[in-house]
């Protein structure tokens, strides 16, 4: 039996032509993640705007207690029911600060995540490409896995910057 063999040009188009897919499909998924990172970023900061809203009617609260401190309002003392309502504007801007805080430790950086990948493109390249080239015949054809995608959760060790 015949096996017909490709020529060196034509290898090199082929190839050419996978790593311009390879790019494509990652910018594509950059724009995604651009996107998806600006509207997370974008929900934070006004989680961060609405809780400082708060902490202004938090002090105009305060304010007021000031003002009504002689006063009692529904058998309450005269510092009681605006301290009280103060306590509650509080807890709803501490629920939203941290709502705020978690959308974005929970958010990636896109740059981040791109070169993540392409590590990632590069050691399966490394590691199933060019590793089965060095392999005889005998051995069979490399393995044709696409990389397998990290999840955002999972630090790549080379990128861990933070302490």
């Amino acid at each position: 039996m015949a096996t017909r063999r490709t020529s060196w040009p034509q290898s090199l188009r082929v190839l050419s032509a996978a790593l311009l897919e390879v790019l494509r499909a990652e910018l594509a998924l950059l724009t995604d993640e651009c996107k998806n990172w600006g509207r997370r970023l974008a929900v934070a900061a006004g989680l961060v705007a609405l809780a400082f809203g708060g902490l202004a009617s938090l002090m105009l609260l305060l304010a007021y207690a000031g003002v009504r401190a002689a006063q009692s309002l529904f058998g309450l003392g005269p510092w009681q029911a605006p301290l009280a309502v103060a306590g509650v504007v509080l807890l709803a801007v501490l629920v939203l600060v941290g709502v705020a805080y978690l959308l974005l430790r929970r958010a990636e950086d896109p740059i981040r995540a791109t070169r993540r990948r392409f590590a990632d493109h590069r050691r399966w390249w490394q590691e199933r490409v060019l590793a089965a080239g060095a392999m005889t015949a005998a051995s069979g054809p490399p393995a044709a896995d696409p990389p397998s995608r990290v999840s955002p959760e999972d630090d790549d060790p080379e990128d861990d910057d933070e302490g």
